[in-house]
């Protein structure tokens, strides 16, 4: 597993979150932003990678 991986994707889910909600406490280096939530957000999407890549056998639900 590629740590720059989960980084990238973690740190896209964080940018995701703020564009969708157009909140700017989600917005990374705003002086509005939340930095437990987007630090919460990105570790939670980090460790959710790292899991997907760990398990090679990803199969859509069912």
């Amino acid at each position: 597993m590629n740590k720059a991986t989960s980084d990238y994707w973690a740190d896209w889910l964080v940018d995701a979150v703020a564009a969708a909600t157009q909140d700017r406490r989600y917005l990374r280096g705003d002086a509005e932003e939340d930095r437990a939530v987007t630090e919460a957000i990105f570790l939670n999407a980090k460790k959710a990678m790292e899991n997907l890549l760990a398990n090679h056998s990803v199969r859509a639900p069912s």
